[in-house]
């Protein structure tokens, strides 16, 4: 959800006294989410990893690692908020690096 929406929405919540429910994973050390995860006044966080979901195997993980390393994998699979400079795709599976 884009910070200006997200903004937006609070203020419904003065007079329904709705809940509002985020589900993501991190995408750097930036934006609204990342501030509610380590300042979760108000909140209840609830981190669940690749480790938890019987679903995603060691396999799947390891060629993920691979295919676009392990900060990618950190971030997408294990809830860690990883610094934009040390998110980038490998070079095995892709013509460049893409450097976020």
């Amino acid at each position: 959800m884009p910070e200006d929406l997200y903004k937006s929405v609070r203020p419904m919540h003065a007079v329904s006294k709705g809940q509002l429910i985020a589900l993501s994973t991190p995408w750097g050390q930036r934006g609204w989410f990342f501030q509610v995860w380590t300042n979760p006044i108000g909140w209840e966080c609830v981190k669940i990893t690749w480790k938890q979901c019987p679903r995603i195997t060691d396999d799947f993980i390891l060629n993920e690692r691979v295919s676009c390393g392990d900060s990618w994998v950190a971030q997408e699979y294990e809830c860690s908020f990883e610094s934009l400079g040390r998110l980038r795709y490998s070079r095995h599976r892709h013509r460049g690096t893409i450097n976020l």
